[in-house]
């Protein structure tokens, strides 16, 4: 895995400007972090391990963990074991449901702002609390680094776009638009071949005889 250090050298290359001249470390190190967040929501490459929650009774609203990008995210959600539908509050009322107002045990989820602040919100409204009930599998930012030896979580055959999107900013912030295209073009290369990878993974998967296509979930 690549770290800070090498990352930003890396940049440089690309830059044609191997020591701090027009872009300090710092500019280029601000870059780097948020061009690995880009490529990790781009992507949706980096599972995060599943985080638990209490369920609480007449509680609809939970908030997403803070380095999940948003309910695009969600890979799945469990209630006490069983996994939860997608949904939404529109869904709902066409069907005759009302959402935050039904009670019961929850069977799907959907996503809702509250307070600038997007929720996962369960259907029904739990009517019992759960210690640890709700499970939520999704995929998340790359950590920023703040250390010269603080390592990238994107993975090492991919840290190409990590390069290419820090250059393309830095182009970016000198008003170089002709050499940010270059960059951004380069970028999405390395976004399509991450996720061409990843979808072969899928397609493997479909093979186990306890997966099929109407059930299995996409990381994108």
């Amino acid at each position: 895995m690549a770290t800070l250090s090498e990352l930003r050298t890396l940049v440089r290359t690309e830059l044609g400007e191997p020591s701090a001249g027009y872009w300090s470390d710092a500019q280029l190190n601000s870059y780097v972090n948020a061009a690995a967040a880009r490529f990790s929501v781009d992507t949706g490459l980096l599972l995060a391990a599943p985080r638990k929650a209490d369920v609480e009774a007449a509680h609809a609203l939970y908030n997403l963990p803070d380095d999940c990008p948003g309910a695009q995210a969600v890979v799945g959600v469990f209630l006490n074991g069983d996994e939860l539908s997608p949904t939404s509050p529109a869904a709902l009322i066409r069907l005759g449901k009302k959402p935050h107002s039904d009670t019961g045990t929850p069977t799907h989820w959907y996503a809702v702002a509250d307070s600038g602040t997007v929720c996962l919100a369960l259907y029904p409204v739990p009517g019992s609390s759960i210690t640890d009930g709700l499970v939520l599998w999704y995929w998340k930012l790359a950590a920023p680094m703040s250390a010269d030896e603080s390592t990238c979580e994107i993975p090492g055959e991919y840290i190409r776009g990590v390069v290419y999107a820090a250059a393309e900013l830095a182009f970016l912030a000198k008003r170089e638009t002709g050499q940010a295209e270059c960059f951004r073009d380069l970028y999405t290369d390395e976004v399509r071949r991450a996720k061409a990878s990843a979808e072969s993974l899928i397609a493997a998967s479909l093979q186990h005889r306890d997966v099929s296509a109407d059930t299995v979930r996409t990381i994108f």
